[in-house]
C-alpha cells in the first residue's frame, strides 16, 4: 500500500513539474500572439507611428454623446516620443512627452499640476499600448501570469493571461486559440469594468493593428452590459 502510495505521489510531483508555471505560459502565448500579429518580425524597424483615432461614446440608453477626434504621434527611435492632441469644447489639447518630461496645453495656457501631467503621460502610454499590443507587453509589464480558458460574450473560447503594468494598472488579455490573436482585453476604470473588442484589424506594413475597437461597460466576469464606445484607427504615415 505504501508503495503505491508512493508512486501516486512520484508520478504527481513529476507531472507537476513538467507543467508550466503560469508565468511561463503566459510569455509563450505573448510570444506567439506578437508572432501572429509580426509575422515578419517588423517590428524593430519601425521608427514612428502617425495615426488619427475617432471615439464615438454612447450613454447606457445607446444615445451618442460626443465625439472626439484624436491626432497621435509615437515615434520609437531613438528612444519614446508621444504626441496626442484633441478638441474639445472649441479649445485645442496637447499632451507631449519628450522622452523624459511631459507637456500639456489647453490651448495657449500651459498645464502644470504634477498630477495631472502624470495622470496624462499613464493615459498616453495606455493610448500606445492599445495600438501596438502585443509587440510592446514584455517591456510594458511589471509580471505576466496565465490563468485560464473562458467563454466570451460572443461565446468564442479565449486564453486569458493576467497582466500588470509598470505603472500599477491590470488588464485581462484575450486570445484565440488557435492563432493566438490577441481579440480583446478587460480593465478597470476607477469602479467599473470595461471590454475592449478588436472588432476589424488593418495591414500597416506587414504587421497587424487594430482599425476598429467596440468598448463595452462590463460586470467583473467581463460580461458586456452596453456599449459605451466605438473607435477607428487610420494609420497615416
Amino acid at each position: 500500500m505504501n508503495k503505491v502510495i508512493y508512486v501516486v505521489l512520484f508520478i504527481f510531483v513529476y507531472a507537476s513539474s513538467c507543467s508550466p508555471s503560469p508565468e511561463k505560459q503566459a510569455k509563450e502565448i505573448i510570444a506567439s500572439s506578437i508572432s501572429y500579429h509580426d509575422p515578419k518580425s517588423n517590428w524593430g524597424n519601425l521608427e514612428r507611428i502617425v495615426v488619427e483615432k475617432q471615439q464615438i461614446n454612447y450613454d447606457s440608453e445607446g444615445l451618442e454623446t460626443s465625439e472626439i477626434i484624436f491626432s497621435q504621434e509615437f515615434r520609437l527611435k531613438p528612444y519614446f516620443e508621444a504626441k496626442h492632441t484633441w478638441e474639445k469644447d472649441s479649445i485645442t489639447h496637447k499632451v507631449t512627452f519628450d522622452g523624459l518630461n511631459v507637456n500639456y496645453m489647453m490651448g495657449e495656457n500651459e498645464v502644470l499640476n504634477p498630477g495631472f501631467l502624470k495622470s496624462n503621460k499613464a493615459e498616453l502610454e495606455l493610448a500606445y499600448l492599445d495600438l501596438v499590443m502585443p509587440m510592446t507587453l514584455s517591456s510594458m509589464s511589471k509580471s505576466l501570469l496565465y490563468q485560464n480558458k473562458i467563454n466570451l460574450s460572443d461565446n468564442r473560447v479565449a486564453e486569458t493571461v493576467a497582466v500588470e503594468l509598470k505603472d500599477g494598472k491590470n488588464l485581462d488579455l484575450y486570445f484565440l486559440p488557435e492563432t493566438y490573436q490577441l481579440i480583446a482585453y478587460k480593465q478597470k476604470i476607477r469602479d467599473e469594468f470595461e471590454v475592449v473588442n478588436n472588432v476589424e484589424m488593418q495591414d500597416y506594413k506587414g504587421m497587424s493593428f487594430p482599425a476598429k475597437k467596440e468598448v463595452f461597460a462590463s460586470d467583473s466576469l467581463g460580461n458586456h452590459l452596453y456599449l459605451k464606445s466605438i473607435i477607428t484607427y487610420q494609420l497615416t504615415n
